[in-house]
């Protein structure tokens, strides 16, 4: 399979997208804590708040993050893959508790605790709390840990990158918390996942958060955004580069079907467009006999009205009604198989510009930004502004 752009770089040097940079991590996690202190300082606890809001009344909000996994009821034990929860009152390792999950509580068991924030900072928002009093069995404490010690077994090589961005998807999908249904879509449309594509979404939704709380109002707070810009830059190209992946062989494909409808169906396009033709000229050919024989009994007409002036007795010599015109084409056509007519499509064309009404005049925008870029604005035009609308650009290293 191909995995796509599994590494980023910031300024710390190159980092896996699957577990982001681990010092900007912890920068940015000591910035959400100067402004949770902040917030603290003033009376204000959102954490705390929004954790409340999930809890029953009369239960505490969330101590810690711990990971759990979901028992078997039918094996008695534990199995499949770790999923992060909070926790409204302190858990020790082994625990038994009941924790939520979309299809109600289950039982699980308590496999890792003070789980640091910066690992569910990309969904925290989607963190199920596992409330107090959800404690079903606590692990008897072991007397004589001496007599049961088991040599630890050797350390196993840790999972490839594609194996490990492979086992992020599963877990998201599994914990049914973090795959979009975008993600989703690009699945069913193009008949495999795209695995790769999850670690740059949760990277991308980690920035949005600090993005949506960022002030810059110094000098200095342009260093953090400029990393930022940086990352997203690589983001933005990592996303890029697998839509054209997915979209490149889609596209092929879809052109040559294009192109082999538009040679099956040149022949009744191309008769199609001939007997439109056909019908059109012989409708104008018509209209403008009819036209032509309008205007020789016109001016027979005013040659008669002269010639009965200037005898003074009323008479001429003009023959009137002698221009023969052509049956006019009828406004339909019925035949067992169809009927033909026709509809007004009146269209104008400029022959003077000069003479048209300044209503009527549209300024070419494009040309007098062309015009704003070469100059600088230092050229003024008389009814037109110039302005610098700066653009934010970003160079990645």
């Amino acid at each position: 399979m191909n995995m796509g752009i599994t590494k980023g770089h910031c300024p710390h040097g190159e980092f896996n997208l699957a577990e982001g940079c681990p010092k900007c991590i912890a920068e940015r996690r000591a910035a959400a804590e100067d402004a949770q202190a902040e917030a603290e300082r003033q009376g204000i606890d959102p954490d705390y708040e929004a954790a409340r809001a999930d809890l029953g009344p009369d239960q505490e909000p969330p101590v810690s993050i711990v990971k759990v996994r979901y028992m078997n009821k039918t094996t008695g034990g534990p199995e499949g893959r770790e999923y992060s929860y909070f926790t409204a009152e302190p858990l020790g390792l082994d625990f038994h508790v009941k924790v939520p999950t979309q299809n109600g509580f289950v039982e699980a068991v308590v496999t890792a605790t003070d789980v640091p924030e910066s690992e569910i900072a990309a969904f925290r928002d989607r963190v199920k709390i596992i409330p107090a009093g959800s404690i079903m069995v606590r692990p008897a404490p072991d007397l004589f840990p001496e007599l049961n010690q088991e040599p630890e077994p050797p350390q196993e090589e840790g999972p490839s990158e594609g194996e490990h961005v492979e086992q992020l998807w599963d877990e998201q999908k599994a914990a049914e918390q973090s795959v979009p249904p975008a993600l989703v879509t690009i699945e069913r449309q193009v008949g495999k996942p795209a695995p790769e594509l999850l670690p740059l979404y949760l990277e991308a939704a980690g920035l949005l958060q600090f993005a949506k709380a960022r002030v810059i109002a110094k000098n200095e707070d342009l260093k953090p955004a400029t990393d930022d810009l940086a990352i997203i830059a690589k983001c933005k190209k990592g996303m890029f580069e697998r839509k054209n992946e997915i979209v490149g062989p889609l596209k092929t494909r879809l052109d040559a079907i294009n192109q082999a409808f538009d040679d099956l169906m040149f022949p009744v396009l191309e008769a199609d467009r001939l007997t439109r033709l056909q019908v059109t000229e012989y409708d104008n050919k018509v209209r403008a006999q009819a036209a032509e024989a309008k205007r020789i009994e016109d001016e027979k007409f005013k040659l008669a009205q002269d010639e009965a002036a200037l005898t003074g007795t009323g008479e001429h010599t003009q023959e009137l009604g002698t221009a023969v015109a052509p049956p006019a084409v009828p406004a339909h056509t019925r035949t067992d198989m169809g009927t033909l007519g026709g509809r007004d499509n009146w269209k104008a064309r400029v022959v003077d510009f000069k003479l048209l009404d300044d209503h009527w005049k549209i300024a070419n925008e494009s040309l007098l930004n062309a015009h704003a870029r070469s100059t600088k604005g230092e050229r003024p035009i008389p009814g037109v502004e110039f302005w610098n609308d700066r653009i934010v650009t970003v160079r990645v290293k």
